[in-house]
């Protein structure tokens, strides 16, 4: 059954963010990822693949993903496996305008 994206993120009750993965933070690649998941009957990731976004983050997006954990997804009170998209983002940490944090020449 594929559930649209609003309902998937919604049923989803732990969404762990991937980390930044060092070589698109020194790229200071900026990209939403859209992963399609699959989703058992009792809530647990089947598996999960990229659709689109930066190819620097696509495998730190789909290994957060495989850790997401769902509510139940019901059919006539029956649970299915389920089928939806999220979008996890990846944007490069703001700069550190601190002086005191600089490093020193």
């Amino acid at each position: 059954m594929r559930v649209l994206p609003e309902q998937f993120y919604a049923k989803a009750k732990e969404r762990p963010l991937p980390p930044y993965p060092p070589i698109a933070k020194a790229a200071r690649v900026e990209s939403t990822v859209i992963v399609e998941i699959l989703v058992s009957g009792v809530g647990e990731v089947i598996c999960a693949r990229p659709l689109s976004g930066h190819p620097l983050s696509r495998a730190a997006a789909v290994a957060a993903a495989l850790k997401w954990k769902f509510e139940t997804i019901e059919v006539s009170g029956n649970p299915v496996k389920a089928v939806g998209t999220v979008a996890i983002d990846f944007k490069p940490p703001e700069r550190d305008t601190n002086p005191n944090n600089q490093p020193r020449d």
